[in-house]
């Protein structure tokens, strides 16, 4: 079997960075290309993918109404006939030639994503529960879940549970607005001014729009002593580090799934999200982690002060030990790469041309 994956944009992002490790999984097995439309890639997340992954960058500049990109595009899958092609942009679906004989499939990777082109693929996939019944409120259309993975063995699992500072990360783009950072900061600042916690430290992990906003909170409170930006980190960086924080806290508004949370759920460190469905989902099938109210800056600090004080270092290790394999047992991406395998042969049988 040949399989295409088709992506408008390459940089460092969750996303992305799964699909590195799906390639090198699928590779295993099957024929797998990589097209990447746009000209945005980062050179270092491409460099991880198996030298076995034929990749073709098509340099096409964003917005670009120029069709040189397109026919170059449909070059490529004319001259490597997939039998699967597999996007992961809702819209890429267009730009593919209706004569080819492969059959189109789309990865849905988060909720309130449009629909518009739902009807032309042969299979929609969903990375969640809470993505498969938004993707059915929104179009009425059927998605098979397949739900996303880490690469667990990567990962640096927490050995050491004492340390002089409680520490906080927060992994994600800079978008308060979806991912919800500034909930997180006034949590820090209850806990700093009304808790009285000195010895606590919050760093965040991402770049993004709403950088200068988070800095002016920052000032706002008088946190500066307390929160770190350590800007845009590779996969590497985090892997090798998550295991120094006592706690993630994820305070999205909304979110399909969470891939961070479970890469912290593999690393043993605690794990504190708001409840809304994804982060929800993925708490709940590895029973491990905790939950505060969406929005609610005085719940997230009140979590954030019970796992502050509530740090016995035998349960927390017995803990994380079993955090990491169960996290590993539902959502190791060896089971999400074979999964998608074996529903594209089901996409193949359905679907005889």
């Amino acid at each position: 079997m040949k399989i295409a994956h088709i992506i408008y944009a390459f940089p460092i992002g969750g996303t992305e960075s799964m699909l590195v490790d799906i390639l090198n999984e699928q590779v295993k097995y099957e024929q797998v290309s990589l097209i990447v439309v746009n000209n945005v890639f980062d050179r270092k997340l491409l460099s991880g993918i198996s030298n076995k992954v034929s990749i073709c960058l098509i340099n096409r500049k964003s917005g670009s109404r120029n069709p040189i990109p397109f026919f170059r595009l449909n070059y490529f899958l004319v001259k490597n006939a997939p039998d699967i092609i597999h996007c992961h942009d809702y819209s890429i679906v267009r730009i593919v030639a209706p004569f080819l004989k492969a059959r189109t499939v789309l990865t849905v990777h988060d909720m309130n994503i449009c629909t518009k082109y739902h009807s032309k693929y042969d299979q929609l996939f969903a990375i969640s529960k809470s993505v498969q019944n938004d993707i059915r409120n929104l179009s009425n259309n059927e998605s098979v879940l397949v739900y996303n993975g880490v690469n667990g063995k990567d990962i640096q699992h927490k050995i050491e549970f004492k340390s002089s500072a409680f520490r906080v990360i927060q992994v994600s783009r800079l978008n308060h607005e979806k991912k919800g950072q500034h909930i997180l900061l006034e949590a820090l600042s209850i806990l700093i001014h009304q808790y009285n916690l000195k010895d606590i430290h919050l760093d965040f992990i991402g770049e993004g729009t709403s950088y200068n906003h988070l800095i002016e909170m920052v000032d706002k409170f008088h946190l500066a002593n307390y929160v770190s930006f350590l800007g845009l980190r590779d996969r590497e960086y985090i892997y090798g580090h998550l295991k120094n924080y006592n706690i993630l806290v994820q305070p999205s508004l909304f979110e399909g799934f969470g891939l961070t949370i479970v890469e912290a759920m593999a690393a043993g460190i605690e794990v504190l999200v708001s409840d809304i469905d994804g982060p929800r989902e993925i708490i709940e099938k590895i029973g491990h982690g905790h939950m505060f109210k969406r929005g609610s800056a005085d719940d997230c600090a009140l979590n954030i002060y019970k796992s502050y004080t509530n740090r016995n270092i035998m349960e927390l290790q017995s803990k994380s030990v079993l955090q990491r394999q169960s996290s590993m047992k539902i959502f190791d991406i060896e089971i999400t790469a074979k999964n998608y395998l074996e529903e594209y042969k089901e996409v193949l049988k359905n679907n005889r041309i």
